[in-house]
């Protein structure tokens, strides 16, 4: 081969590498940033393969750029050139000294460099991101969140959606339909309209013009079923791939939408896989149903809407995406649930919910301050308060993370309004041993056939209604620092409490009278400041 033919692939090689090593580089720090954000320290370190990788190809640079100097720039041939004992030993330290070399800028820079702004770098197996908190030093990419849409909208915006294909009669369909359009759906059933798709594929890209609309009324969405319209999805497959694109959405008086053996994702931010809104109504039956970005809960009711789902998987893996979220009706039967960055529910005033036979976990991190597995807000601005009811039967429910920083994450975290909590034959998982935590406003929790252990935390403007009913057991603290305004507790004489700590109450009552069914365990219970015994 001629000298200047290897020299420029000499060249190249250097230049290519030194490139590459560099976008290692920008890689590395962005993946880095993502861990600190889910695990919420800076103490984090990347998996070994990066450090490899860097070590290689400082390696190639030294080698390459040794060989340049050795060999006169490829005046002598290779076997000319290593003939040197020489040459051949500090060739070896150059490979050796490369590969230090990788690594120890690796070292310095991935740990040093500031987080870039740089979301076409995500690695699709990192989507667990959770958002870090602000600080005045450090600048660090985070997805811009617009605010969240109000509880109840004032009007309904569903005839402003749009489709390019517009279905009003009777149709059935098996091709595939596709949307590149921004604010325009790939398929919308109208008024009217009784479709059936069978072994379809619904493609949806183009981002919303407002996300804000496509989280408060399902537009932009890949499929979206108006009032009066009915749709039948089975054996499809529906995603979108856009900022502000639901999945499915029905909207309205009369928009059914029934979803089987189906598999709905989606891949951008502000993006609910599956919504029912205003009335409208939604059934799931062995789906796969996945989000992958910021803001795109899975499930979405909300404004009267009703979700009904049996069997299949609910995935949410983008930060602040919960499985369930809304204020409408859910009813989930046997249904397996996974959110790497978000709750396993989060409730708004009104919310009724129905979880029977279901194993969800969830990291139960949603934002600063709005931690639990399930989150319920029951606050109201207008004072529309309505009772919120969540019935949890013979489930497994699990929490991933035991806290976000300093704030430990319970398994229930009630905000304001009323909320009854029906818990019955379920196991829990929670590493913080934080039961619940109620933040103003008033809670029941029934623990019916159920064993409980941790803490219940009660604040000053809250109070509690606790209940141990058919051979239930509760081992833990309930209002240790008694703080809160109302805290009540009633034992039948089937169940059991186990202190590891005083207890504060407002009021006590045992059907066992001899307090038979208490391991006191050193500590006292107080009713009103006074110790029952």
């Amino acid at each position: 081969m001629r000298r200047n033919v290897k020299n420029y692939l000499c060249v190249l090689l250097l230049i290519s590498t030194v490139y590459f090593m560099s976008m290692t580089y920008l890689r590395a720090e962005e993946t880095r940033t993502r861990l600190i954000r889910i695990e919420r320290t800076e103490d984090v370190s990347l998996p070994t393969g990066w450090y490899l990788l860097t070590a290689a190809q400082g390696l190639i640079i030294f080698v390459d750029a040794f060989y340049l100097i050795a060999s006169k720039g490829n005046r002598k041939t290779f076997k000319q050139t290593m003939e040197s004992v020489p040459v051949r030993v500090i060739g070896g330290l150059s490979a050796l000294g490369g590969g230090s070399a990788g690594i120890m800028l690796s070292v310095g820079l991935i740990g040093a460099m500031p987080a870039l702004e740089m979301p076409h770098l995500n690695l699709p197996e990192e989507k667990v991101a959770q958002g870090e908190p602000e600080g005045e030093e450090e600048q660090t990419y985070v997805f811009p969140v617009p605010e969240l849409p109000p509880l109840m909208p004032v009007e309904n915006l569903a005839s402003q959606a749009n489709g390019v294909l517009v279905i009003s009669d009777a149709q059935d369909l098996s091709e595939q339909a596709i949307s590149d359009q921004s604010d325009i759906s790939a398929i919308l059933a109208a008024p009217g309209a009784q479709l059936s798709l069978v072994g379809s594929s619904i493609v949806k890209s183009g981002d919303a013009s407002s996300p804000e609309n496509a989280m408060a009324y399902g537009l932009n969405a890949g499929l979206f079923v108006r009032e009066g319209a009915a749709a039948n999805i089975m054996g499809s497959l529906l995603s979108t791939a856009a900022n502000g694109s639901p999945g499915a959405a029905a909207n309205g008086s009369g928009a059914v939408l029934s979803i089987s053996d189906s598999n709905i994702s989606t891949s951008g931010a502000f993006s609910p896989a599956v919504m029912s809104l205003f009335q409208g109504s939604v059934t799931c039956g062995n789906d796969q149903i996945t989000t992958s970005e910021a803001q795109s809960p899975v499930l979405v009711a909300r404004a009267n809407g009703s979700i009904n789902a049996s069997g299949g998987g609910l995935y949410a893996y983008g930060p602040q995406s919960t499985l369930i979220y809304g204020d409408g009706k859910f009813e989930l039967n046997s249904v397996y649930g996974q959110s790497s960055g978000g709750s396993l529910m989060f409730l708004q005033n009104g919310a009724e919910v129905s979880l029977n036979g279901c194993t969800m976990s969830a990291s139960g991190l949603y934002s600063d301050g709005l931690e639990g597995g399930i989150y319920i807000n029951g606050f109201d601005e207008n004072g529309r308060e309505k009772k919120m009811m969540v019935n949890l039967n013979s489930n497994s429910l699990s929490l991933t993370q035991s806290g976000n920083g300093d704030i430990p994450i319970p398994m229930f975290h009630t905000v304001g309004g009323q909320t009854q909590i029906n818990l019955s034959n379920s196991s829990l998982r929670i590493p913080s041993g934080l039961f619940g935590y109620v933040e103003g406003g008033k809670t029941e929790m029934n623990l019916d056939m159920q064993s409980a252990y941790g803490s219940y935390v009660v604040d000053g403007a809250a109070s509690l209604n606790l209940q141990l009913l058919n051979s239930s057991s509760y081992t833990g603290i309930i209002n240790t620092e008694n703080t809160g305004a109302e805290v009540n507790l009633h034992i039948d004489a089937s169940s059991t409490l186990s202190l590891t700590g005083d207890i504060y109450l407002s009021s006590f009552t045992d059907d066992q009278t001899d307090y038979s069914n208490i391991a006191f365990n050193g500590y006292m219970i107080y009713v009103q400041g006074n110790p029952i015994l």
